[in-house]
């Protein structure tokens, strides 16, 4: 089970804005108890519930290990994989930018952070036929794509790139907010599409295309998000390290 803690009463909220990722299973079946019945807590379930990254503002909290990545003023934290490239991203109204004209590449944009096992929360948007991707510790690529009510592929949004297809392809059309909610402990990757549970426990056996440093894949790496195939926008990225 994936730790973290959410608030039930921020639950509408999130639904509204389509901010609530992950929705555990427990929590679905979840009835109310009867009048007057006081609802007896097991200690196997109990600190369960929905995981909480936003407060009542809709921002990432700092509380309970969560570190957000992006302070939505500039691009602290953050630096260009290769350093003579020409940056191709800026934060504009809160929001994360990568703009790529026609023809031309972009450049990934890379923590400065590493970490280990962790979770992950972004929401994302991108225009018709664009392409990214999250790299979790730099190596294993989420990936991100307008694939709107195309068949699922290894190549999918959601999609851990080329090693595994999403379950079903759950993709937001061009222009809408989406949002992910990623964990790795170990090899061992969960991904979260929009609300589904699309990838489920994939053991990764290797480093994804355009790795940062394969060679290194037993060591903690950063967030990496791939800028050089096409023009995305973010406005959360939020990591809570696991601990052991």
């Amino acid at each position: 089970m994936i730790r973290g803690h959410w608030q039930r009463g921020l639950m509408a909220g999130c639904l509204a804005l389509g901010f609530c990722g992950v929705v555990l299973a427990e929590e679905k079946a979840e009835k109310p108890a009867a009048s007057g019945e006081k609802k007896a807590e097991s200690g196997e379930n109990k600190g369960k519930g929905r995981r909480q990254y936003l407060d009542k503002e809709h921002a990432p909290k700092r509380r309970e290990g969560w570190v957000d990545l992006f302070n939505r003023k500039d691009l602290t934290g953050w630096k260009k994989r290769d350093a003579n490239a020409e940056m191709s991203w800026k934060v504009e109204d809160g929001i994360l930018k990568n703009e790529i004209g026609p023809g031309k590449h972009g450049v990934d944009l890379i923590s400065e952070q590493k970490f280990d096992d962790y979770e992950i929360y972004y929401e994302y948007k991108l225009p018709k036929d664009s392409n990214s991707g999250m790299y979790l510790r730099g190596r294993y690529e989420v990936q991100i794509l307008e694939d709107f009510g195309k068949p699922a592929t290894p190549e999918s949004n959601g999609g851990i790139y080329s090693l595994t297809a999403p379950s079903k392809n759950v993709s937001k059309p061009a222009g809408e907010w989406q949002s992910a909610y990623v964990s790795i402990q170990g090899r061992k990757v969960n991904v979260w599409l929009n609300g589904e549970h699309v990838v489920t426990d994939f053991e990764v056996k290797h480093a994804t295309g355009l790795a940062l440093d394969p060679e290194h894949e037993d060591q903690p790496g950063p967030v990496l998000i791939q800028g050089n195939h096409g023009s995305v926008e973010l406005r959360y990225v939020v990591v809570k390290p696991m601990k052991h």
